[in-house]
């Protein structure tokens, strides 16, 4: 169903719930842009689709349109489910309630969002989306949000949705989903100490949590991130932020003098917190302002963090501005 003509082209949403229920036999739906806009409040009316054989759906419309209609279906836990927003000239702050508003009334008719096991958030000029996806399963079930925003919008302080969008995680997924795998893309620097910790703090299964840059940017710091992992859960007393963290990720300006000792403190925090101290893999993306950094200086970098039993293993990749090809990349274990 694609509306390839104008707005006043679009169909009342209702008709389309009027006759869900004949969908029983459908394996794929596609809905672009096909119908009018109704009120968040409106309730769906029409028989329900309880089962069904749809392993594949992709929706372009409003938000609460898109809520709606996902709320009329009840979905295999493997299927693909591509949602997009349509949001125009909406303001920053509704960037990620919109996400949450694409999602169906009874979160039990999409399963992944129960079965959910790695989540990646991105926020890039013109464009905020999270893709998830669930693990265990013959099939394993994806799940895409995203909103198109005009470059305008986010190039005020692409950073604030970002924020917003790590914060609404807790009103997509159950606290119990059993995400293990964490991505985030996007201007890291302006994701504040509050929103990373109330953001891990709902995590406690995770193992790898992976933060990259969208650009080469200057002013990169893990400091409050790395406060966060080593402090104690608000959920559960005596418990550190994260207690099953294996693999981490992260960017910070060469030569990265004091991130050995952030890192330093963040482990002695989370040992006293009775977890274990020395991550399986730490992979660190040094940002240098100029050209410069030699093969000495990178292993030098390298070796002071398994010198100190931060990590059973590291990477370290050189990033310098402008340079197109591959970063050297330095690995000890």
């Amino acid at each position: 169903m694609v509306n390839q003509r104008s707005h006043t082209s679009l169909v009342p949403l209702s008709l389309f719930l009027g006759c869900v229920r004949e969908f029983g036999c459908l394996e794929e739906l596609t809905i672009l842009r096909y119908f009018l806009p109704v009120p968040p409040q409106m309730r769906p009316r029409g028989r329900l689709l309880l089962t069904s054989r749809i392993y594949y759906v992709e929706i372009e419309d409003y938000p609460h349109n898109i809520s709606h209609i996902l709320s009329a279906l009840t979905l295999p836990a493997n299927a693909d489910v591509l949602l997009r927003g349509s949001l125009g000239g909406t303001s920053i702050e509704k960037c990620a309630t919109s996400l949450a508003a694409m999602l169906p009334a009874d979160a039990s008719s999409l399963p992944i969002l129960r079965d959910v096991s790695s989540v990646t958030v991105k926020c890039v000029p013109g464009s905020c989306s999270i893709w998830a996806r669930t693990a265990g399963l013959p099939n394993c079930g994806r799940l895409g949000l995203t909103t198109a925003m005009k470059d305008s919008i986010i190039a005020e302080s692409w950073g604030k949705p970002l924020n917003g969008m790590l914060l609404a995680l807790k009103d997509i997924f159950p606290l119990k989903a059993p995400i293990e795998r964490l991505k985030c893309i996007g201007a890291l620097d302006d994701v504040s100490s509050d929103t990373w910790f109330a953001t891990l703090d709902q995590l406690p299964l995770l193992r790898v949590l992976e933060l990259d840059l969208d650009e080469f940017a200057a002013g990169r710091s893990a400091s409050a991130l790395l406060s966060v992992l080593g402090s104690q859960s608000r959920r559960v007393p005596k418990r550190v932020v994260c207690p099953a963290l294996e693999n981490l990720q992260l960017y910070a300006d060469y030569p990265a003098t004091g991130l050995v000792e952030d890192l330093r403190r963040c482990a002695t925090e989370r040992k006293e917190l009775g977890c274990r101290t020395t991550l399986g893999q730490l992979k660190l993306g040094l940002c240098s302002d100029a050209p410069g950094p030699s093969r000495e200086d990178e292993e030098r970098i390298t070796g002071s963090f398994l010198q100190n039993g931060l990590a059973d293993k590291v990477i370290v990749e050189i990033l310098l501005p402008g340079d197109d090809e591959q970063p050297p990349i330095i690995e000890f274990c």
